[in-house]
């Protein structure tokens, strides 16, 4: 497995690596305070066991104050994403983020500042691919969706930097929740979990 922020793909979810699956490491991580954690994280990423690969800055770069671990989907683990919002700063460094999972909306994840731009699902859709750029922050976010559709967050900006690609491992698999990194300036890295969704459907064109 490729090291952080560096052409990887997806995050698939259903396995850890070394033996180590989502409850021993949720167990190991209540333990630890968050500068442990994430040196915790990092350590899985060098030997290949983390179960999610993070799009952003390299991860030396992710020491020092102010870093911060976010999770969405994890409060309704069983729900299908129904929108997806993210807020994006003056000069189109992305803030923060927020799921609507079952009718409700989670929390405001990153920081609290940043204009809202929302992509809501029509009924029976479901988030398959996710691209967009990455420099010192996240600048740019397509979602594509099962039905053909297709949403940008964010403006284009000067220099965006390098661009990623995200894709559910497996066919019937849909975008189920976003982790990410962030600062007190903006969000630095993006990770997608994904989990087969019974109900997805692709729609012929008549």
């Amino acid at each position: 497995m490729e090291g952080w922020g560096e052409g990887l793909e997806s995050c698939p979810g259903s396995k850890a690596g070394l033996g180590a699956g989502p409850a021993a490491t949720e167990e190991l991580t209540r333990h630890l305070s968050k500068q442990e954690t994430m040196g915790f994280f990092l350590i899985l990423v060098l030997l290949g066991g983390i179960v999610c690969n993070f799009f952003g800055v390299h991860s030396e770069q992710l020491s020092g104050i102010g870093n911060g671990f976010f999770s969405t989907g994890e409060e309704k683990p069983g729900g299908k994403i129904q929108a997806v919002q993210f807020f994006v700063g003056l000069f189109g460094e992305f803030k923060g983020v927020q799921i609507k999972i079952n009718s409700k909306w989670s929390e405001k994840y990153g920081l609290s500042s940043g204009n809202p731009e929302k992509f809501t699902l029509w009924e029976g859709e479901s988030i398959i691919k996710v691209s967009g750029y990455h420099n010192l922050c996240i600048y740019s976010i397509t979602m594509e969706t099962n039905f053909g559709r297709a949403f940008t967050f964010g403006e284009p900006v000067a220099n965006p930097g390098q661009r990623f690609t995200a894709s559910p491992p497996q066919e019937g698999m849909a975008l189920s929740g976003i982790k990410g990194l962030y600062d007190i300036i903006c969000i630095k890295k993006l990770a997608f979990d994904w989990k087969f969704i019974p109900e997805i459907t692709h729609p012929q064109i008549k």
